[in-house]
């Protein structure tokens, strides 16, 4: 019934409402009423309640209430108000529920008292259930606090299109909030295709419900849904198609509802079967704020809008309910990009075709992928992406930044899919499948830069000709049984092409394998560079069958007990496996009969060394464990044009099998009758004892055994090849003494070094010095604990010496008394006599160095030029330092990378001064780098009249900090562009930040930094809304409450995923400026807030004891939804729970004195406990704000004992 209180409130309410949204309405309320009674035209202001059923015409059904007469101002149903309604008048109608089919045939306002929650609309069979007719301008339906639940019902007839709402006709003005508008087998909302409307405003509603009946949608696609039954609608729909003109239906708002009804399931056979949720065909219309979390099927999407002059912003997208077949939203004819969409609106996962400006935006991968068009760029959104992926075409896959996309399923690239890439995804297929599987004979694939964790299967595998792979940046990780990337040669599967031309660069392998191995590679010709082998296996981390695989750079680290490369052998293997620069290898390297393994470089590996095959040997190797050669081996040397080669040192022992082969190779000549020796501790093992030194040897660290079976003699060469063993009681002592490169002259400036090498490891406790033959000296730099002390030699003037060498045999000096020890227990001072200068071993005999005189060197490169940015027409001083006086002829200039640096002064000084001015072309922002001295056609020299030397090594100097080139743009103003005035919650503060040229965003998104308390700190951001492209960009602030706020402050940009650059230079933009107020603006927020606290009914005044309820009525300032027992924390440490109110703007909560509680003559609500339930201010109103009970609200007449 209608009480007196609630009466008095809904009446202020409509009288507010109507004053403030509905001025064209006639006024005042009061009037109205004053003159109500007994009259019998037509109110302005009529009343319904299903509780006056039966009550006699002309009678006064709720006695004081507002309503007069029963069949004048009062009905017992909807339509009957409808029809006795005057023109622009209110039909205000009490809870209940009103089944009828209503049909409005003026303009009105239709509201609720308490709005949607306890008040429906049940609509009748076959019919809409509220039918507009046409030519209305000015029908309302609902408000905020004031809208129904309107319930659609099905139709028989599917030619018949109903709905739950229907405007039949031409319609302008109309008003619909705040109401729930849930399809029952038919639509939710639509306005009759091909007829003008125009003005609606449609915000704050739900609209749910379920398009078709029962559990099966009828039909296999939605073009039949007027011909065959129960084909499911769309849920909401107005305009009239698609086109590039403006349309008849014009100028909707649309504008935080929430769309989270079904249009979309499966069919008889389980086939899907769907429609699209919403249809906007409108033009010149606003679609904002709102959230789609509806669900469908097929192809159908949450949004569909096809005519111009249309924005789609900061709506949310939620996929929860959509099949992978369906999309977020499909667009033509407006002016926003799909690019432009993403950026303006949320979606929890998307995915689009890059540069399309109209089209899908789709929730899943999986249609994309198998159907875009070739050399696509297919660009996800940050989300999750379920399903399994096949890739059909050329294109290309690109994740968000920081692997954000995440697919959770397999991806497959198909035969048809040569040439496509996968890049930045996170990668999760379940249980027992590939992370990313290859067909057989696909071609020129790329895997780049994703996070693929195996579950039981590889988290990589081809099937097997696959050639011009590249697998580049990806972490590799999780479980797996068997290898946890493997590249099938096709071999095995009978093919007759084999994988060729793979390249695996920069990758990790982490996973655990088990007895599997971290990368198994069956493939001809290919790199394998940069990666890092750190997974758990006890078999491999890299198997590879090898045909001429060159791996550098690599860290193979292997967790557990398997090796570190095992090289296998199958019909396929032809070539080798080439070990080259950067690689550390632990876990050891087995390589099978009949492979081949060359060292081109330097190597470290620890761990035994087996050799089944062929080892060539190109450079230096320490293997830390044993080497051993099996019976069908070949171990070869490589000797230099000179004869010498490059030591191996083993830290283990030596096995060399009956049969192996072991010699020299290379493009030395030998010398007939030489001989071959092998020597252990015993003394010669076979052969002749050849007296000459070798410059090199295979060397066994002390203490360890030698096995040495018969050997066959391979090459028989006049050097000698000595594999000696080292008795731990020799003293160290020095081999020889070289340098490399072993032919180059050098000047005063440059620095070289020289090696000094013993015949076992040593321990360095000094700073060693070796004396030159020039009167220089070497520093020592490194090499303590190994076999081999580096000392690093500057040349200066006046050291020049055809052949270079040391003093004497003497010449390795200590200091201090300090001595070189070796590495052994008990360690063993060194014997530091160098061969003797000249001699074998000796610096001149292993190299041939000169130090040349005199010409001018290039010593230094300055500037005193302060860091900064130089933009055009600044001048940047560099001056070049020299090793002597130099005197300059013409127009020598410095090269840089941005341009020519002319001379400016310092002829007859050892400086030389050159100035370069930054070109207008120089847009790029990088720093002023040297990189040549050019004599131009002039000439630069020393008193002698010997010439500079223009090559240094101090080329390139790049001077850090110190940058040329374009300023990139800078913000020139901020403005407000929304209207002045005091905005409240949901409103949108608009702001516009102006730049001195077009700006554009590499990535990721843009924020405005916004300050409200004065302090230069962020306290919100405002989101991109346009401007993209332009010189100025705009930014929306929607205003959440609570929040009161005199002064808004712009502090600056904030760029996130990307830069802000300039779109004529792509320099970055200055994103930070000195802090803007706004002028004109300010916040007025407030949150709901609690109004008031009283006694509950049956609460007397009184004192209360242990046991005896109290009831505590708490007033808000808007209608409040309870969830659960939320509670009132009271100053006396009791609590009271939730009772009864939802719905309402009056609460109660029941509180049972307790004896911990204490006694007290001020009871006190000075709080909430959420706990156990939720308070939640109605859609529409602001969050609560608890900051209004203060230090708490006394419950009045209240003592507690």
């Amino acid at each position: 019934m209608w009480s007196q209180s609630l009466i008095r409130r809904w009446l202020a309410r409509v009288s507010q409402s109507q004053s403030t949204q509905q001025p064209r309405r006639q006024a005042p309320l009061v009037g109205k009423l004053e003159t109500l009674e007994d009259r019998s035209v037509p109110a302005m202001l009529v009343y319904v309640d299903d509780d006056w059923v039966g009550t006699t015409p002309g009678a006064d059904p709720d006695a004081a209430g507002p309503a007069t007469a029963f069949g004048t101002d009062a009905f017992a149903t909807i339509q009957a108000a409808i029809d006795k309604v005057s023109v622009g008048g209110t039909v205000i109608v009490n809870d209940g529920t009103y089944t009828e089919a209503i049909t409005i045939p003026k303009n009105l306002s239709l509201l609720s008292v308490n709005g949607r929650a306890t008040t429906t609309i049940q609509g009748l069979a076959n019919l809409n259930t509220i039918n507009v007719n046409p030519g209305s301008s000015g029908v309302t339906i609902g408000g905020v606090g004031k809208g129904f639940t309107i319930i659609g019902t099905d139709n028989n007839s599917p030619g018949l299109e109903r709905a739950a709402v229907y405007f039949t006709g031409s319609h302008s003005n109309a008003t619909i909030e705040d109401n729930e508008i849930r399809a029952g087998g038919e639509a939710g909302l639509v306005t009759e295709f091909g007829l003008a409307i125009s003005n609606f405003v449609i915000t704050g509603n739900e609209f749910s419900g379920t398009t078709f009946v029962g559990a099966k949608a009828g039909g296999s696609g939605f073009g039949t849904q007027f011909t065959e039954a129960n084909v499911p609608r769309q849920l909401v729909v107005m305009g009239d198609g698609g086109g590039a003109v403006d349309a008849k239906a014009t100028n909707v708002t649309f504008t935080n509802n929430v769309i989270s009804g079904t249009a979309g399931g499966l069919n008889a056979s389980n086939q899907e079967q769907g429609n699209n949720l919403v249809t906007l065909d409108v033009s010149n219309s606003t679609i904002s704020g709102n959230t789609f979390d509806g669900t469908t099927t097929r192809f159908g999407t949450s949004l569909r809008v096809r005519r111009p002059g249309t924005t789609i912003t900061g709506n949310i997208f939620n996929s929860d309910g959509l099949s992978v077949a369906t999309g977020h939203l499909f667009t033509q004819n407006i002016s926003q990009s799909l690019a432009d969409l993403i950026a303006d609106n949320t979606f929890d996962r998307a995915a689009y075709v890059q540069g399309q400006t109209t089209g899908t935006i789709s929730n899943s991968l999986i249609n994309l992928a198998a159907g875009a068009p070739a050399n696509s760029v297919i660009l996800a959104t940050a989300g999750t992406f379920k399903g399994d992926i096949g890739v059909k075409a050329d294109v290309t896959l690109q994740g968000a930044p920081s692997n954000a996309s995440i697919i959770e399923g397999k991806v497959t690239f198909f035969t048809t899919a040569d040439g496509a890439t996968l890049d930045g995804f996170t990668v999760n297929p379940g249980v027992g499948k590939q992370g990313i599987y290859l067909n057989a004979n696909v071609q020129g694939i790329s895997v780049l830069n994703n996070i693929v964790t195996a579950n039981g299967d590889e988290a990589l595998e081809t099937e097997g000709d696959v050639d011009n792979l590249t697998v580049s940046g990806n972490l590799f990780q999780g479980t797996t049984t068997g290898p946890l990337v493997y590249i099938n040669g096709a071999a095995s599967l009978g093919m007759a092409n084999a994988t060729s031309n793979v390249v695996i660069s920069s990758n990790t392998f982490a996973g655990s394998v088990g007895g599997g191995t971290l990368l198994g590679l069956e493939s001809s010709g290919g790199s394998i560079t940069d990666n890092d082998f750190t997974g758990t296996t006890s078999y491999a981390a890299l198997e590879i069958w090898a045909s001429g695989h060159t791996v550098t750079g690599n860290t193979i680290t292997p967790d557990g007990s398997g090796t570190g490369i095992l090289i296998s052998k199958n019909a396929n293997s032809t070539g080798g496996l080439v070990l080259g620069l950067g690689n550390f290898v632990s876990g050891g390297i087995e390589a099978a009969d009949g492979t081949e393994l060359t060292l081109a470089t330097d190597q470290s590996i620890v761990g035994n060394v087996s050799v089944g095959g062929k080892l060539e040997v190109k450079a230096a190797a320490v293997i830390d464990g044993d080497l051993s050669f099996g019976a069908m081996s070949n171990f070869a040397i490589d000797l230099g044009t000179d004869g010498k080669f490059s030591p191996v040192t083993v830290s283990g022992s030596l096995t060399i099998a009956d049969g192996a082969k072991v010699g020299l190779a290379g493009t030395h000549v030998p010398t007939a009758g030489g001989k071959f020796t092998l020597i252990d501790a015993a003394g010669p093992a076979t052969g002749n004892f050849n007296v000459g030194s070798p410059i090199g040897a295979l060397e066994l660290q002390q203490g360890h055994a030698t096995e040495f079976n018969t050997v066959q003699l391979w090459a028989d060469y006049s050097d000698g090849f000595q594999l000696a063993n080292i008795d731990s009681a020799e003293v160290p002592s020095v081999l020889f003494v070289t340098s490399s490169p072993t032919n180059e002259s050098y000047v005063p400036g440059d620095k070289f070094q020289i090696q000094v090498r013993f015949s076992e490891r040593v321990n360095v406790t000094s700073v060693p010095r070796l004396a030159l033959n020039n009167g220089a000296t070497a520093i020592y730099t490194s090499g303590s604990g190994t076999n081999t002390l580096t000392f690093e030699y500057a040349v200066d003037l006046g050291q020049t010496t055809a052949s270079l060498d040391y003093n004497s045999s003497s010449s390795l000096i200590l200091l201090g008394g300090v001595f070189i020890r070796g590495a052994a227990t008990p360690a063993q001072s060194a014997n530091l006599t160098l061969p003797a200068p000249g001699t074998t071993g000796s610096l001149a005999d292993t190299t041939n160095i000169s130090i040349v005189a005199g010409a001018p060197v290039i010593q230094s490169i300055t500037t005193p030029a302060g860091m900064g940015l130089y933009g055009p027409g600044s001048d940047i001083y560099i001056d070049v330092g020299f090793s002597s006086s130099v005197f300059l002829i013409g127009s020598p200039v410095l090269t840089t990378l941005q341009g020519n640096a002319t001379y400016v002064s310092g002829s007859g000084t050892n400086t030389l001064r050159f100035v370069y001015r930054v070109l207008l072309a120089s847009q790029s922002q990088d720093p002023l780098t040297v990189t040549g001295l050019a004599l131009n056609g002039g000439s630069i020299t020393n008193l002698a009249g010997e010439s500079v030397v223009t090559n240094s090594g101090l080329f390139p100097t790049a001077f850090t900090g110190v940058v040329v080139g374009i300023p990139g743009p800078s913000v020139t103003g901020v403005s407000v562009t929304s209207p002045l005035g005091t905005y409240v919650n949901n409103q949108q503060l608009r702001i516009r930040v102006t730049f001195n040229e077009t700006v554009q965003l590499t990535a990721g998104t843009v924020g405005l930094l916004l300050d409200f308390n004065g302090d230069n700190t962020p306290d919100a951001t405002a989101s991109l809304v346009s401007g993209l492209g332009t010189g100025s960009l705009t930014f929306n602030y929607t205003v959440v409450a609570p929040l009161n706020v005199s002064n808004i402050r712009v502090l600056g940009l904030s760029v996130s995923g990307g830069q802000l650059v300039s779109v004529l230079t792509g320099n970055a933009a200055t994103t930070t400026f000195e802090p803007v107020t706004l002028q004109g603006v300010s916040i007025n927020a407030p949150g709901t807030l609690v109004t008031g606290v009283s006694r509950g009914p049956f609460t007397p005044i009184g004192t209360y004891q242990d046991g005896q309820t109290i009831r505590i009525r708490v007033s808000f300032s808007a209608t409040m939804l309870a969830s659960g027992t939320p509670r009132l924390v009271l100053s006396n440490g009791g609590i009271a729970t939730y009772s009864s109110g939802n719905g309402t703007g009056t609460l109660t909560f029941l509180y049972v004195v307790q004896p911990s509680d204490l006694a007290t003559n001020d009871l006190r609500v000075t709080g909430f406990n959420f706990a156990n339930g939720t308070l939640t201010p109605a859609v529409g109103n602001p969050p609560l704000d608890v900051s209004s009970l203060g230090a708490g609200i006394t419950v009045p007449g209240v003592t507690i004992a």
